[in-house]
């Protein structure tokens, strides 16, 4: 692949990348929650519990900052903090029931946006997006050390 064409692609990805946050943006816009606490309900319900230390890095924030996010969403009920029972110096952040449905309902109201964005391309088309999408993600990933490999 010549330098252009990487540069193109790149510019793509940005170029998506910012509409994604549009879309986020619409999304949750009557939510009274910041986009990076909606981030951190998105990442609770990928991984499923986080340390302090793991927030912090994550978002590339500071400890307190890390904690700050982890109380007003605690404060709202949407996660709750849970020692471990092997180290009770281990304090995990996990999402609580209300967490989840919460984010079930930021997620149904993201596809519905990004269903009526997307309605225009045909499904065929869709398809071969999403295969290209997973290629250049695998590809990425196997030459980057894969994604547990998320801070540089």
């Amino acid at each position: 692949m010549i330098m252009s064409e990487i540069r193109e692609l790149l510019l793509g990805i940005r170029s998506l990348q910012l509409q994604m946050k549009r879309l986020i943006c619409l999304a949750t816009k009557d939510e009274m929650l910041s986009q990076g606490l909606i981030f951190l309900l998105f990442r609770l319900s990928q991984v499923g519990a986080l340390k302090m230390t793991e927030i912090s890095e994550h978002f590339g924030l500071s400890a307190g900052a890390a904690t700050g996010m982890a109380d007003k969403l605690e404060q709202q009920g949407l996660v709750k903090r849970v020692r471990s029972t092997e180290d009770r110096r281990i304090v995990q952040v996990v999402l609580t029931e209300e967490g989840e449905k919460r984010l079930e309902q930021i997620k149904r109201e993201f596809e519905r946006l990004a269903g009526q964005a997307l309605a225009g391309i045909p499904k065929e088309r869709l398809a071969e997006m999403i295969a290209t999408i997973r290629e250049i993600t695998d590809t990425m990933e196997t030459h980057l050390g894969g994604e547990k490999h998320d801070r540089c």
